[in-house]
């Protein structure tokens, strides 16, 4: 445990810094863009996020049980090959879509522009998922924290300083490349500081090798996949709803809240779980599925410690606090924060050990329990079109309580699962 503490702390650092920069550059961002561009940015990102689903095959996550480094590397190479090949189809089908009059895009956005930040937004996620996992794997911590405060620097200044020399010509792409870029840069430094034991590192494809490797992992990639999907499915489909309630502008002060009630996950609790997947790579590899479910409790008690008062606080001040940092316009933001922030307690939890099932061989169990929520989001979605919910925070008290509901059914699974593999005294469990 002092050992996973000190990597936690390692990245919560960073990531600590990278979020003081967003948060400090967020009171002119909404100075800059308009609710409407924060409402596109939203809309964007979840198309884009969702799109690398497919284009990373959720493979980063099999990088810490490889056996060997030299396998783990070809495995990063896989996802980054894959990721860009997909990135460049995708872009073509989305202008393919546009001519073909499929797609109509909101007025004022170019189908080349948005084309080519698609391709860029995607190809940068995949890239920092696959050296993120591979830096976790190398225990690197602290070149990770560097790359985060890299890309938070670099997205709020290409957000904030050509929008002044521009003006709104370029606020209608200022945050989808601020995004892309943020991705990029941080791609690149991490590329640059990963060094892999394969010869001529990251850039020098053996396609031989990583058919090789590609053909051993698919199965496992697929579930992980669809896993995957369904999970950023319904982590971004409450965009669109919020959208087919309130319109763009009640988007963005969805968009615009999410960002800021998610802070605290991204700080603290992905720390925690990044530190505690490289601290139970081991355990996984030989299957001591005792220590992982000894250390997963361990976690989730003063993660519930830590949230429950923070996040009960924050709901109670959540709407005085936006009036004064973001202006009265935005009270409504912080209504919906006052909301949301009772499930985001569940979600930080969850958050610090998210990656327990796939290392307990429950991968197919995963991928149920994601498909239940996108399901119970789409039912969400249809009652909304159906005119049954027409009140923008019904809909965020249902999204509050679909959350608490699943996080309560993944804890008693792992309950179980730690009962059995106490009374069995072998620590081995199946999917």
């Amino acid at each position: 445990m002092p050992g996973l503490v000190k990597k936690a702390v390692v990245l919560a650092g960073g990531t600590g810094i990278a979020q003081l920069i967003s948060i400090a550059a967020l009171p002119i961002l909404v100075r800059i863009y308009s609710p409407r561009e924060f409402g596109i940015f939203a809309l964007f990102s979840a198309v884009s996020w969702m799109a690398a689903v497919v284009a990373t095959w959720q493979l980063e996550h099999r990088v810490i049980l490889q056996g060997a480094d030299r396998r783990a590397a070809l495995l990063v190479q896989l996802i980054c090959t894959w990721g860009i090949a997909f990135a460049a189809a995708l872009s073509a089908v989305f202008i393919g879509l546009l001519l073909s009059h499929a797609l109509v895009l909101p007025s004022g956005l170019s189908t080349t522009s948005l084309a080519f930040l698609l391709f860029l937004t995607v190809s940068g996620i995949s890239l920092t998922q696959a050296m993120r996992a591979w830096l976790i794997r190398l225990g690197a911590f602290s070149w990770i924290a560097r790359g985060t405060v890299v890309a938070s620097v670099v997205t709020a200044t290409v957000a904030i300083l050509p929008a002044f020399i521009f003006g709104p010509e370029y606020q209608r792409y200022g945050l989808l490349m601020a995004q892309a870029s943020g991705l990029l840069v941080t791609a690149l430094v991490w590329l640059k500081l990963g060094r892999p034991p394969v010869p001529g590192g990251f850039f020098r494809v053996r396609w031989k090798r990583i058919g090789a490797i590609a053909r051993a992992e698919w199965y496992v990639g697929l579930v992980l996949t669809l896993s995957n999907a369904a999970k950023t499915g319904y982590g971004r489909m409450p965009t669109p709803v919020i959208t087919s309630v309130g319109g763009a502008v009640a988007a963005g002060y969805f968009g615009l809240v999410e960002r800021v009630i998610a802070a605290p996950s991204s700080l603290l609790a992905q720390s925690v779980c990044a530190a505690f997947r490289n601290q139970i790579g081991e355990f996984a590899a030989r299957r001591e599925h005792g220590a992982i479910v000894r250390l997963y409790w361990r976690i989730v008690m003063v993660a519930f410690g830590i949230a429950c008062p923070a996040y009960l606080l924050g709901a109670l001040l959540a709407p005085e606090v936006f009036s004064l940092i973001f202006g009265a316009d935005w009270r409504t933001a912080g209504e919906y924060a006052s909301i949301l922030l009772f499930g985001e307690i569940f979600v930080f939890v969850l958050a610090t050990v998210e990656d327990a099932a796939v290392l307990l061989d429950l991968n197919r169990y995963r991928l149920f329990w994601h498909v239940g929520q996108l399901t119970m989001i789409a039912c969400l979605w249809g009652a909304v079109f159906a005119g049954w919910i027409t009140r923008i925070h019904e809909v965020l008290w249902i999204l509050v309580g679909i959350r608490i509901v699943f996080a309560l059914i993944d804890f008693s699974v792992i309950a179980a699962i730690t009962v059995r593999v106490r009374r069995s005294g072998l620590g081995k469990t199946s999917d």
